[in-house]
Order: C-alpha cells, then structure tokens, then sequence
C-alpha cells in the first residue's frame, strides 16, 4: 500500500473559536515531497521490511517506551498562547489513549473490545533541553506567524533534536485551514527532515480544557499515531467515506477493511465486515482505542533507526531529557511574561493582569514583585493581581519573579492605555491619513490609532491612492487566508460639538479578484473607550466592489473615479461626551481594500475650524451666490487648497507661498459649483482643515 507522507489533522468535533476550512493537504504534499526527495521511497521500503520483520518475531516485550516531548508555543499575546495547564492535559488526554486508561474505554463495542491494545507507550514534558539546561518542556515565541503557520515556523522555531525529542508546534491558526498535520518517520529520515520532524497543531486541539474541548482532545493522540507509522484506517487516502477506500488496506492485520467514517455508525458494514469506527485513526469523532495490530506497528517503529525513533526511549535519552522521574519536578530559572484582560479603555479602567512566567515548575520559593507606576496600587506581591487605573494615559508594567533557582523579570512599555473625553480628537473630525507616522501621532499619543494584526498582510498606509490629500490605508487580502480579520481602532473622537445629524462617512476602493471573493468590512461603535462595541456597518464584497466590477488578479489600484462612500447614522451618540470606531476586514480570497477620508460630523455646514496652526471659515456658508475663504493666523510658508465633491472628486487643488500671515480668496472664482456640498481642504506641513460648504 502507498503511504502518503504528510498526514492531516482527523477533525474530533467543530469548535467555536475559529472554522475548519479543510483536513488536509496530504496528496499534495506527498506529491512535493517525492518530486524533491525521492530517497523517501527507499526509507519506507526499509520501514515497511523491518516492521512485518519485527511483528512476526512476535516482540512481546512489556516495556514501557517513554517520548520525550517538548511544545513549541507560537503566539501573539492571543488565546494560542495557551496554558502550562493545557499542555498537560493534551498529554494526559495523550497517556490515557495509548495506556487504555481513559474512562471511556467500557464504551469499546464488544467485537472490538478483544482486541482494544495498551500501548504500552507513554509521553512526558522534557526536564532538560538539548544544552543540558533545565526546562519543563515548553518554549514560547512571539509571531504573526502563528495566524497562517505552515512549515516556515519551524525555521522560525528550531526543532530540538528528534532523536530525543518528539517536538510539537502549537499554532492558532494552519494556512490549509487544517486543525493539524504530522509526517510520517519514513518521509523525514533524509537529512532535510532533521527539522522538520513532529506535529504542527492548533491551540484549540490540545488537551480538552481551557481554549480547546473535550471533542477536541483526542487530536494529539490521532497525530502522534501517524508519527508513530499508523495510517488511516481506510488506507492511502485523505478522503473517507468512498467506496474505492474498501480496495486498500491500512498495513494492520486486525484494522478491518473500510470506507472511513465521518460520523460515529457503531455498527457500520461498509467493505463488508463490521467497521473499526472508534479507532482513534479515524475520522469518526468517537475514537475510543488503538488495536493490538496498531499497538505493534508503533513498536516497530520505535525499534526502527528511520528517523532516529528508537533513541527516543532509552534509558540514556530519558536520563539526558529529565524525563526519566516522572514525579520530579523542573525548577528552573523563570522566564518571565504576563497577559492582561485588557489593554486599553476609559479613565477608571480595571486590569486583571495575568502571569505567564514560564520554563520552570511552580514551588513555595516563588515570589512575585509587580510594579504599575500610576496604577492603583501601584505595585503588588499577588501572582495574578487586579489594578485601576484613574488617569488617562501610557501606562508600563512590569514583573520581576523569584524562585530557589534564581530570578527573571520583564518590562513591558506603554502595556495599558487609558483614554478620556477630554483628550484626543474632536468633531468634526476628518481622518485623511496624511500623517505619514500613521497609526501613532508623536505630537500628541492620546490620537493614536490603534491597530490589531493578523495572517500574513495588515492594514498599511499607502500614497499609491487617495480620495483627497496624499495617502489613505489598506489591506492586501489575497495573501491571508479565509477568515483572518485585521482591525483598526481610531482614538477618542469628542463629539459634544454634535447635537443633531450625526453621521459617519468614509470612502472605501475594493475590487475582486474571482467569484470566489468574500471579503467583509465591519464597522463598529463604541461609547466607552472600546470595552464594548456596537455594529454600525456590514458591507459584504459584492457591495464593497468600487470599479466596474471587473476580477482584478494583480494589485488593484484605483483611480479618482474607482471610490465609493458608506454612511452610518450616529444619532444613537447624541449627549455622549466621545466614541470610538473600529474597522476590521476579514479576508477572503479578495484583492486590496481602501479606506480614506474617515469623518464624523453632523449634515450642518461647519463654517469654520480653529486649528493650532491656522483659522479658517467660510461665508456665506451656506450660500447662493459667492462664497469667500478667510484664513488667519497662518504659521506656515506654503499652503495647498483642494475642493472636493460630494462623491469624493478632487476638482480643484492649487498650493499658495504665504507672505504674510492670512489669505482670502473668492471660492466661486476657482469652480463653478452646482448645488450641493463640498469639501474645502487646507493643508500645510503640520495641520489639516476640512471646511464643509454648501451651495443651494
């Protein structure tokens, strides 16, 4: 039977964290990986000859092979950056299947019941790491990576030796959209497999507490039988449920010949014998045991020198990884790293803040010392302390922790924001992006935006296109895979000045790239400071699309003409003090996506804006006939002045050099304007006015 080199995840249950989009890529990968390595068909040949070799030498041994293991934590400060707590439980859940010690085991139907194995294989946290240094068998890395992981984490992420260690990269999300994947001893025994070798698998599949679920905590046990040799049940395949499937085998005696399940038919006769559907190889969502037959396939493997698993178990191997003693623990010197409950909000703002110190057991020795300079308190001694925070501004932590191996600490800068009505910016208020520091503002923190990351391309600024000015933000969807959502939170936006006809406008240019496009833009509203939020907009691609609806593959850049406006009504915030917006695009196989030109204001014609830099009004406002432009005060040597349209049209642009501190000019002698509303933009080097100017 052919074996596919590459093995995805068997779905155990949905979950609500994040969707499934597809089990595997194994056809593919197999296809890769013979295409590069065709040594790979030797190694299993070898594979194949000493398994059915060691099996009829009937090995009954009673040992217990112990794995080392070690997890590689890739994260971004979010969910997958999943609990000590967690890991355990994925290896008890992983102990219990391969020992038959679950509780579930009395569920087994009785034909099966016979010849329901113990392993006789068990896995354990490393105590030691390959310099020989302590550990508890859990590293952490910080990356967007982990939002489309493939098998670039794993140079971002060394392996540690696989000859001692069975290494598994813990991820939120995988870029095929599988739950998993691990490959088989065979397909990595050359010297390119070094570091490749273990399981790659989603936060939310590990273990059955905490971010994953109980119909989740068999995943471990599923991959770890694929990097222990064991197929499918149904054979060479991916795709269960096809009655092809009952023409190949799996390469184990006792495993009957089946079509695969998606389902739990317990009594299922698909290739005309009663179905092995609690088999944790299949894709049932009730595995419940390994076979005497799968016991000794796994065996054989672990006796085998294809990729090095015979060291994993011996006594000189659980000496050097610690793991020797399962009851000893792992103090080590800390490393040291917590997580908040929040990182930003209004004045008064309560934080539940976290530690995530990790790299060593937990004892009596361990000290904690906090310290949150203008925070209530303002230090703490607790592990997982509560802090207020009354006043707004850019608040830094930091936590030192102490144990009887000695003392780690880190410092952790501008961790909390706090904001107020009274800081950041005011209606009516008009974002451009004509700040070329965008998102931060280095004149003033309280009008940063904020920005959320995830996958593998984020909103950016750009000055390839603009409805006015120079420059607006964008998102390339075509690189990040379906459902990743990238956000934008704007700073406090006053809006007291607004007593009626509050709205939000914003420009938007998208195109798609197929009829596969299904990116979303969600809008939101908050009134207190961000910690909850109100849906203010839904526009889905079809409504987004901004050209003449032609499928762009290459970069899409609009022109003038290729922009469209969205409104909300913003009534519901009159007699607030100030909002929030938040933009989020979840991508899905679409092309770029604009926004420009972001304001809130109300449908009266402001006339005038008092600027630091400059004052400027308009009257008459509104007028019939001619309309003058005053602007004094001017602190800056050149000015540019542009009029747009209601549509977003830029149809005039002229710079001025100023010689003396004030300028008018006669705005109906620029345009003839038809009735309707404009945009009468001044810019300078340091500040920004846009006037609103009605003609009726």
């Amino acid at each position: 039977m052919k074996y596919f080199f590459i093995i995805a995840i068997i779905l155990f249950g949905f979950h609500s964290y994040a969707q499934i989009t597809r089990l595997c890529d194994t056809y593919e990968k197999n296809l890769e990986l013979e295409k590069k390595h065709p040594e790979i068909s030797i190694s299993k040949q070898n594979l194949d000859t000493f398994t059915r070799q060691w099996i009829s030498n009937n090995q009954k041994d009673d040992e217990v092979y112990v794995i080392p293991v070690v997890f590689h934590v890739i994260h971004n400060y979010g969910v997958e950056n999943i609990s000590k707590q967690q890991i355990e439980n994925g290896i008890e859940w992983m102990n219990n299947d391969f020992r038959k010690t679950s509780s579930d085991t009395g569920y087994i139907i009785e034909a099966f019941k016979p010849i329901a194995a113990d392993c006789r294989i068990e896995f354990r946290l490393a105590r030691l790491d390959p310099y020989g240094n302590c550990t508890d068998g859990i590293t952490r890395t910080q990356s967007e990576l982990t939002y489309s992981a493939n098998e670039d984490i794993k140079d971002l992420v060394t392996a540690w030796p696989r000859e001692k260690y069975l290494n598994i990269w813990v991820v939120y999300k995988i870029a095929s959209g599988a739950a998993g994947y691990s490959y088989y001893p065979s397909s990595v025994d050359g010297s390119w497999g070094v570091g490749r070798d273990g399981i790659v698998i989603r936060y939310d599949y590990v273990g059955g507490i905490e971010e994953s679920s109980a119909s989740h905590g068999r995943t471990l046990t599923h991959e770890a039988g694929h990097y222990l040799n064991l197929m499918h049940p149904w054979g060479n395949s991916n795709d269960p449920e096809l009655p092809e499937n009952c023409e190949i085998d799996d390469d184990v005696e006792d495993t009957p010949l089946t079509i695969g399940h998606t389902s739990c038919s317990l009594y299922a006769e698909t290739c005309g014998s009663l179905d092995n559907v609690q088999n944790y190889m299949d894709y049932s969502y009730c595995g419940k045991m390994y076979t005497i037959g799968q016991k000794d396939r796994m065996r054989a493997c672990l006796n085998s020198s294809i990729s090095n698993r015979i060291n994993l178990w011996q006594v000189s191997n659980l000496i050097a990884t610690g793991v020797l003693n399962p009851d000893e623990l792992a103090i080590c010197i800390p490393t040291v790293d917590f997580i908040s409950d929040k990182i930003e909000g209004c004045a008064g703002l309560t934080v539940q803040f976290t530690d995530r110190t990790y790299n060593s057991d937990i004892d009596s020795t361990w000290q904690w010392n906090w310290s949150f300079p203008g925070g209530v308190p303002e230090s703490s001694t607790e592990q997982n302390p509560e802090v207020t925070y009354n006043e707004a501004g850019w608040y830094d932590v930091s936590l030192s922790v102490t144990n009887s191996a000695g003392s780690g600490a880190i410092a952790k800068e501008r961790k909390i924001r706090v904001l107020s009505d009274s800081t950041g910016e005011f209606a009516p208020y008009l974002e451009s992006f004509e700040n070329v520091e965008w998102p931060y503002n280095s004149i003033d923190y309280n009008k940063d935006w904020s920005v959320i990351t995830r996958g593998e391309d984020n909103w950016e600024r750009t000055s390839l296109a603009s409805v006015t000015g120079n420059a607006s933000i964008r998102i390339d969807n075509r690189n990040n895979i379906k459902g990743t959502k990238n956000t934008i939170i704007s700073p406090s936006i006053n809006i007291s000045s607004l007593t009626e006809n509050v709205r939000l406008f914003f420009k938007v240019a998208y195109a798609k790239t197929s009829t596969e496009s299904r990116d979303l833009l969600l809008v939101y509203s908050s009134k207190n400071c961000g910690d909850t939020w109100s849906i203010e907009l839904v526009r889905t691609s079809t409504s987004l699309v901004s050209n003449d609806g032609s499928y762009i593959s290459s970069s899409f850049v609009p022109n003038e003409f290729e922009w469209k406006e969205f409104t909300a009504d913003m009534d519901n915030y009159i007699g607030y003090e100030s909002i929030r917006l938040k933009f989020i695009c979840e991508s899905s196989n679409g092309n770029y996506l604009y926004i420009d030109d972001i304001q809130v204001s109300d449908l009266s014609p402001v006339s005038s804006i008092n600027q630091s830099g400059y004052y400027a009004s308009i009257f008459p406002n509104p007028s019939k006939e001619n309309s003058k432009l005053v602007i004094s005060e001017i602190q800056d040597n050149n000015l540019n002045l542009e009029i747009v349209n209601l549509a977003g049209k830029k149809i005039y642009s002229q710079s001025f050099d100023i010689s003396n501190n004030s300028l008018e000019i006669e705005l109906n002698s620029l345009i003839n304007p038809e009735k309707g509303l404009y945009f009468v933009q001044i810019s300078s080097k340091n500040n920004f006015v846009s006037l609103k100017w009605l003609i009726f």
